[in-house]
Formats: structure tokens, sequence, C-alpha cells
């Protein structure tokens, strides 16, 4: 299951590409303008997980199906 979700939509260029969300998590180091390039060539991954495309969903899930700002999932740890 994803915990977080990347947004691909036009407000990007207005959010310094802010909703390139799990693939800055994936490569930490790779400035904000060149992750839409390493969306293009990791494609065969980041297209296969969830992602939203509209930012009014985003802010609407956001606000009305949130569990709270200090929800956090825990997970057993298996060996």
């Amino acid at each position: 299951m994803t915990d977080t979700f990347s947004y691909y939509g036009p407000m990007n260029s207005i959010l310094y590409n802010g909703g390139y969300h799990v693939e800055h998590h994936d490569f930490p180091r790779i400035p904000y303008r060149k992750l839409p390039v390493l969306r293009k060539m990791c494609a065969e991954y980041y297209d296969t997980i969830p992602h939203h495309m509209s930012y009014f969903e985003v802010m609407f899930r956001f606000i009305f199906n949130h569990p709270g700002l200090y929800q956090r999932l825990k997970r057993k740890f298996e060996e």
C-alpha cells in the first residue's frame, strides 16, 4: 500500500514541482527542476503507482478524508 501520492497536473509549474512527492523521496538529491525528467526516465515504475491529476482533489482529500496532521501509520516489524 502506498502511504503518499504524487500530483502530476499543471499546478506543478507554480508549485516548483512539489507534486513529484514520491520521486522526491525516492531520490532526495535530485533538484526539483529535474524531477519531471526523472519521472519520464522511470515511467515504468511511476506510471503504475497511485497518483493525482487534480490539485483540487488533493486539497479536498486532505481536508475531508485526512485522519489528522499528527496521525502516523504503525507497522509491525517482520523479520
